[in-house]
Parts: structure tokens; sequence; C-alpha cells
């Protein structure tokens, strides 16, 4: 490991940013996760539940809705991931990096 990355794996402000960035990821994933297994235990253990229309009249089930919905909200919590990535981590990730090879040249 060179002199850089040392300074940066030492760095209170690089490791706040990692704590930050895993506990959104992981809150997204259980978030995700809990979308999907509520799904699939559901189906499981309530089937005849999901085999209910949405409302009266309509064609589309309980199922097929939640269904859809856990796809629509992975891709938009992807989505915020991402947001956030850009706008917040990434930025701050490069200035401490290039804090970082700053002080090779010191």
């Amino acid at each position: 490991m060179n002199a850089a990355a040392r300074r940066l794996s030492a760095s209170p402000d690089f490791r706040a940013l990692q704590r930050r960035r895993s506990r959104l990821s992981w809150t997204l994933t259980g978030l995700v996760g809990a979308g999907y297994y509520g799904f699939i235990l559901m189906i499981a253990f309530a089937p005849a539940r999901f085999a209910k229309p949405l409302f009266s009249g309509s064609a589309i089930s309980l199922g097929v809705a939640w269904g859809a919905a856990s796809i629509v909200s992975s891709i938009a919590l992807t989505g915020y991931y991402v947001y956030r990535a850009n706008r917040e981590f990434d930025p701050q990730n490069l200035r401490l990096v290039e804090d970082a090879q700053l002080g090779d040249t010191n």
C-alpha cells in the first residue's frame, strides 16, 4: 500500500464517508429484500389473498400489482442510491483522494 492509500484509509473523514455509504446501501438492500421476501412469503402462505382482484371489477390481481410495485421500487431505490452517490459520495471521495495524494508531494 502506498503512502497516499495509507493516509486515505487512516482519514477520519474517509471512514465516516465509508460508514454513511455502507449504511445507506444496507438500508436500501434491506428494503428491497423485505419487499421481495414478503412477496415470496405471501405466495407461499396466503396465495388466495394474492389471487384477489386489486379492486372490484379489476382484471389485475393483488399479486401482479405487488410484483410490479416490487420491480418499480427496486428501480427507484437504485436510482436514489445512484443520485446520492453522484451528488454526495463521489465528490467527497474524490476530494479525499486528492488530499491524500497531495501529501505525497509535500
